[in-house]
């Protein structure tokens, strides 16, 4: 099939395996688009590329080195504000989905994605429509049939002591790769646990943690 048009493409992610198998996928398509991708190994690296070049699309993972897919994505948009952005991610869990719409990005599709789904999703967004793949309109269905969840009260907040540890280095502007480092643990490993506080906290992003942290004297 003849390309008949270009779409420049910036896929943030850290692992090299997932970058290339994107990059697989859309170039290798039957699909009008010829596409130019760009790469990023961690959020701050986007931003970078983001401020000196005008991308179409920009893909991003949740799980970054330096801060979440979601804080990445509000980072972007305060440079772009125009900036088509899709979410791709393994975390299925309804917090991670929510954190990424609340950011503004312009979609969210799971990893197992196929070529022909990834082209519709970039068309789509690129008309200024919403993509969602049928695994998160599913958790968003499922969502909306559950009860309202109550406001948190302290009494209710349950904190193990490793929570409390990384919390108080949270409010202490340690990154997670920081923490990690502090406590001989993983930097994937500090981000599950940055996820669990603020689905605990029910806050959607660090910001909200120092505040529920401050406010309910949890450190």
């Amino acid at each position: 099939m003849k390309k008949t048009k270009q779409l420049t493409l910036l896929i943030i992610d850290d692992h090299q395996i997932v970058r290339d198998g994107i990059r697989s996928m859309l170039e290798n398509a039957k699909t009008i688009y010829d596409f130019n991708i760009e790469e990023a190994t961690n959020a701050n690296e986007g931003i970078t590329k983001v401020k000196e070049f005008n991308y179409d699309v920009v893909l991003i993972d949740y799980q970054l080195p330096d801060m979440n897919g979601a804080e990445c994505a509000i980072e972007l948009l305060k440079y772009k504000p125009d900036l088509k952005i899709l979410a791709i991610s393994n975390h299925d869990e309804f917090v991670y989905m929510k954190q990424f719409i609340d950011a503004g990005t312009h979609g969210f599709s799971l990893k197992n994605i196929t070529p022909k789904e990834l082209v519709k999703a970039i068309e789509m967004i690129l008309a200024n429509q919403q993509y969602y793949s049928s695994e998160v309109a599913l958790a968003f269905i499922r969502r909306e049939k559950q009860p309202a969840v109550p406001p948190i009260t302290k009494q209710k907040i349950d904190l193990t002591k490793r929570e409390v540890e990384i919390l108080k280095l949270i409010t202490e502007e340690y990154t997670n790769k920081e923490i990690g480092e502090i406590l001989s643990l993983a930097s994937k490993t500090i981000g599950e646990y940055r996820q669990n506080l603020l689905a605990k906290l029910q806050v959607k992003n660090t910001a909200g943690l120092v505040r529920k942290a401050i406010q309910y004297n949890l450190v």
